[in-house]
């Protein structure tokens, strides 16, 4: 493999079609791309050497869009008439767009507390949500399933274990930030871990076809509360306990049990050198503000994590002064305008167009 054949001049996923599964259908929105963006002041003010890989270019805001191009083609290859997926808002906006395009129907089954901007963004593009009151994850699971099951349908899990497309449009990541640089770290935010696994695949297969010398080291960060991955790490355990139920504004993670792909993302993290931490909703929220005021990047909860976590990772001594740190920034932060109002506040000052209340 060269550079000139891997990334030939050109947009969208189908760009990487040499190193990605032949399928007789290429959907695509112009997803990946994505600028790597170097810091402008959170360098100098946090002592690190950031660059930023901002995933909020793709067509609906969010990194989900590099899998659900390559869902919905094989899909459309089958011939399938509808989709069905559970979700908590990027994945289900990513494969109601594409299913879209490809004139498939998509069923999606959300949570309750999934964020009105991305209930919306999906409902926009044609899909059918269902959002029953009392189901818990495991519910929402089995009732997606169970409505992929029907003849015509397939299945829209984003998880690796069930779909392993997912880690091909992840791994397009990794291609995409080799080819400019390869940094000491890359910071990742971690639900199942789907998204860590496909980056790490992308850059062993760099290493592998000598476009590359080294790997990053990998940092998982996950919300305090929903963070089995990072207690498993740091008890030494290979096996996952799940965790549920507590309050945490990065729905976008919020993942009790995760699986298979938790056990991946584990043993991807020690082979890289790298560490899990977790990150509570107030460092989270400040590493949002800090990336819109000082990066000019409006990144969602989620989006902001990993911001977040490397600070903490900085803390406690895992990451040196001006250490080259890739951090990726998932989702754009109009996906969830509840917490974008958060960090927000009143900036109008007086005017005398207004009407003082």
């Amino acid at each position: 493999m060269t550079w000139d054949l891997l990334m030939p001049p050109g947009e969208g996923i189908w760009r990487y079609a040499a190193a990605l599964p032949d399928l007789s259908v290429h959907l695509s929105h112009a997803e990946c791309n994505t600028p790597l963006l170097q810091s402008r002041r959170l360098s100098t003010l946090l002592k690190l050497g950031l660059t930023f890989k901002d995933e909020t270019r793709n067509p609906t805001g969010s990194f989900k869009d590099r899998a659900a191009a390559l869902i919905v083609s094989e899909a459309a290859a089958q011939n399938a008439q509808g989709i069905a997926l559970t979700s908590s808002g990027n994945a289900a906006s990513s494969l109601a767009l594409y299913s879209a395009l490809a004139g498939i129907a998509c069923r999606v089954y959300a949570p309750p507390t999934i964020p009105h901007g991305k209930l919306l963004q999906t409902e926009a593009f044609g899909a059918t949500v269902f959002q029953p009151c009392d189901m818990d994850e495991l519910g929402l699971s089995e009732a997606a399933a169970g409505a992929a099951s029907a003849p015509g349908w397939v299945d829209g899990a984003t998880v690796a274990a069930r779909c392993p497309l997912t880690l091909e449009g992840y791994k397009t990541i990794s291609y995409e930030i080799g080819a400019i640089m390869v940094p000491r770290t890359i910071v990742v935010p971690v639900g199942a871990g789907t998204l860590l696994l496909g980056i790490w695949k992308g850059f062993r297969e760099l290493r592998d076809w000598g476009l590359t010398r080294t790997v990053p080291r990998l940092i998982g960060v996950q919300s305090e509360g929903w963070d089995p991955l990072t207690h498993a790490f740091r008890r030494g355990d290979t096996r996952v306990t799940p965790c549920f139920g507590a309050k945490t504004i990065a729905q976008g993670v919020a993942l009790g049990n995760p699986g298979i792909d938790g056990v991946e993302t584990l043993r991807a993290v020690r082979e890289s050198n790298g560490i899990m931490v977790s990150v509570n909703d107030t460092a989270t929220r400040q590493a949002q503000a800090q990336l819109a005021r000082e990066e000019g990047i409006l990144a969602e909860p989620s989006g902001a994590l990993p911001l977040a976590g490397a600070i903490r990772a900085r803390d406690e001594g895992f990451l040196d002064a001006e250490e080259s740190v890739t951090v990726i920034v998932t989702g754009h932060g109009m996906k969830d305008t509840v917490a974008l109002a958060k960090i927000a506040g009143r900036h109008r000052g007086d005017s005398p167009w207004r009407k003082r209340p």
